[in-house]
């Protein structure tokens, strides 16, 4: 399939994915206002932490040898199925030992604890099999099933709001909707992939060859995630429980921008990993395509944000416009980024990911501990934007030097090149009948 249609393919998919997702967290947080949803997606945080050193980026080294048909899909499904029963037993162990109250968001510690546990071990299945998915040229299976998932949640949401069982219990039910999501694309991945008697698992050679690749993803991963999250302790720390949850409601808006950029990288990934050069000669044009788009709906939220927020997620989120306000530079620099570091990826190069986000997260942390005393989550925002736009600077002048192009022709288009924007997009539309 081209890669205009492989795009459009899962723009499509995954954007029902992500609307349902937005959907569901706008429930989430008119149910339980801006302190209680902020303490559940403050614990998501830090499970997604935990989710993060468990599961060693072990997709991105699937993906990347997978698509270089290196090492058989099947082998890897079978080893990454053991490593999540292995990964969440070690969960368990760990988050037995975490002190803490849990009444304010389950039944009890014990209740918390094999939550938690649904939560690791669905995200783990999801995000394996979801990226051997991916690998195949497949958007379809993982973001259906996702998608689905939470339309049906979003059915029961609506219909036992007001239940008392259902308040108390609502962690533990809505973090064991992972595990039967995790569950039924493994099943569905399986059946797509039928029993192979013969090399069933990964030899010795293959397993040294996926732990280097996915060793240096985990580093990446791991430095990315502190420079993307490492403000949610800081404002925990600091502010009140409001104004973490509103603070935690401007990053997840955030994320929604990133929507399109990560299914835009998904979809480079692979490709370039397979050694085919057509992404990498559109990286500009989607990069400039995406902050174009993005510029003109942030300058709409700047605008209105300040009525359109409490309208949508509820009054107790009054104090979101100006940490969004704030975000806005770190938002369009993130997204015109995704594509690069999709690039670098795809070529074996994480060291330049690395290095780019460990730079932000070199500013960021001293920055959030000087700044967010004074000025709250306005300042953790933006404190945020300046470490993301350092991040993009540094991957695209590595990109500029090495493709003997300025640094400033990366960040601007000529009307040619609008042109070529504009033929990418259309191209990309999907077609009644494809000739592929």
């Amino acid at each position: 399939m081209r890669f205009h249609k492989l795009i459009a393919q899962n723009i499509i998919w995954r954007g029902l994915y992500y609307f349902s997702q937005f959907i569901l967290n706008v429930l989430i947080s008119r149910y339980f206002k801006a302190d209680g949803s902020g303490e559940i997606y403050y614990v998501i945080n830090n499970l997604s932490f935990l989710l993060l050193v468990v599961g060693f980026s072990f997709e991105s080294g699937a993906t990347y040898y997978i698509a270089k048909k290196e090492i058989a899909n099947k082998r890897v499904a079978l080893f990454l199925l053991s490593w999540v029963l292995l990964a969440t037993g070690l969960s368990a162990v760990v988050l037995n030992f975490i002190p803490g109250d849990a009444t304010h968001i389950t039944a009890n510690k014990s209740q918390l604890i094999i939550a938690d546990c649904f939560y690791v071990s669905g995200f783990l299945l999801i995000t394996y099999f979801s990226a051997l998915f991916f690998a195949s040229h497949n958007f379809f299976y993982s973001n259906f099933i996702l998608f689905g998932s939470n339309t049906l949640f979003i059915a029961f949401l609506i219909g036992f709001n007001k239940n008392d069982f259902f308040r108390e219990h609502f962690t533990f039910i809505y973090f064991g909707t992972f595990v039967l999501q995790g569950i039924i694309l493994a099943i569905i991945y399986f059946l797509q992939n039928p029993n192979d008697v013969k090399n069933r698992f990964i030899s010795g050679e293959e397993f040294r060859k996926l732990f280097y690749y996915s060793g240096t993803a985990f580093i990446s991963n791991i430095i990315f995630f502190l420079a993307y999250r490492v403000d949610y302790w800081f404002v925990k720390l600091y502010c009140s429980e409001s104004e973490l949850g509103n603070y935690i409601q401007v990053s997840k808006l955030g994320q929604m921008f990133f929507v399109l950029p990560s299914i835009i990288g998904s979809t480079i990934f692979p490709i370039i990993a397979s050694g085919r050069q057509q992404a990498k000669t559109a990286l500009k044009t989607i990069a400039i395509a995406l902050f174009c788009i993005y510029f003109f709906l942030c300058i709409i939220l700047i605008v209105a944000g300040k009525w359109i927020f409490p309208y949508i997620y509820g009054i107790s989120f009054e104090k979101m416009y100006m940490p969004f306000v704030f975000s806005v530079p770190g938002i369009l620099s993130l997204s015109m980024l995704y594509p690069f570091t999709a690039y670098y990826s795809g070529k074996k190069r994480i060291d330049v990911n690395i290095k780019g986000s460990l730079l932000a997260l070199i500013f960021i942390i001293p920055g959030d501990i000087f700044i967010i005393p004074r000025y709250n989550i306005a300042g953790a925002a933006l404190v945020s934007s300046i470490g993301y736009i350092i991040y993009q600077l540094y991957v695209m002048n590595i990109f500029s030097r090495e493709h003997k192009v300025s640094l400033i022709s990366l960040l601007h288009a000529s009307p040619a090149e609008i042109k070529r924007m504009y033929s990418f997009v259309v191209k990309s539309i999907p077609k009644n009948r494809e000739n592929d």
